[in-house]
């Protein structure tokens, strides 16, 4: 499928190759809000929130207790490629390899969608990469720290545009797909194993962020989409990743002045998605 193929996965190391309208601000940009605390909190914190009244505040989590709670079990990989109903395959198509559950929901897509909805989810993809890359072009040149040879693997991992993309692209999954099956997609997209701890926490808190986006904002644009998303990183409510390896939040670290992502990985916090949610 290649990169156009809704592979938001990292540049480095794995296989990339997945506004003219301003809105108002969403809920999710009210910081000390119960709201903000249930959308982008962990499932402790959603719970603690459900049992308070609209007014009472609930810190949100630092960003050490973001890498230590967003971490999903590993699942198996498997070949994948698509099939007639989800379920005939189609001789000749080419496959890639994903996690068994991505496959399964892919498979529930095209039950539920048939090909053109394959063809709308491949289409969200592109544009997640597209305007990720128009709202933060590519510095030049490359500041001179970026170590040898890492250079594109920088430029689109671990910064500002990549919060903007993952955010972005699972703002609109929801929108057009839903928010439980867009959650156990994108959730399962970090299930790879061995997956670098420190962007599978920030990809998954990201995404969380970019879900809860469209379902306080159910009428808006793919441009006022757009531009809640840029709005959450300018005000700090997503995460990327600092000069020091650490996660931070965006507004703390200054556009193409970020890091990347030290090796290693950490033990699941959260199950890998049942894989059951279906698209209609």
């Amino acid at each position: 499928m290649g990169r156009a193929f809704a592979d938001v996965r990292k540049e480095a190391g794995r296989d990339v190759s997945t506004p003219n309208t301003v809105a108002s601000a969403p809920t999710v940009a009210a910081v000390s809000s119960l709201a903000w605390a249930s959308a982008v909190g962990n499932r402790a914190v959603q719970r603690l929130a459900a049992g308070y009244g609209p007014r009472r505040t609930v810190a949100r989590l630092t960003p050490d207790e973001i890498l230590e709670q967003y971490q999903v079990d590993e699942d198996k990989v498997a070949e994948w490629s698509p099939k007639a109903f989800g379920a005939i395959p189609v001789p000749f198509t080419p496959s890639r390899e994903l996690t068994v559950t991505e496959g399964k929901l892919l498979d529930e897509l095209t039950w539920g969608r048939g090909f053109a909805g394959l063809s709308t989810f491949k289409s969200i993809a592109e544009s997640a990469f597209a305007r990720s890359e128009k709202e933060y072009p590519a510095p030049s040149p490359v500041p001179g720290w970026v170590p040898a040879g890492r250079e594109r693997e920088w430029v689109g991992n671990d910064g500002h545009r990549d919060a903007f993309r993952h955010c972005f692209w699972n703002a609109r999954l929801t929108k057009e797909f839903g928010q439980k099956w867009t959650q156990q997609f994108t959730t399962a997209h970090e299930a790879l194993p061995g997956n670098t701890a420190s962007r599978e926490a920030m990809d998954l808190y990201n995404n969380e962020v970019g879900r809860q986006i469209a379902k306080d904002n159910p009428k808006a644009s793919v441009d006022e989409l757009a531009a809640l998303v840029k709005k959450a990183v300018d005000d700090g409510k997503l995460i990327v990743i600092d000069r020091g390896g650490k996660l931070a939040w965006s507004n703390a670290v200054a556009v193409w002045d970020h890091g990347l992502a030290p090796a290693g990985s950490r033990p699941g916090k959260i199950a890998v998605p049942a894989g059951d949610a279906s698209v209609y």
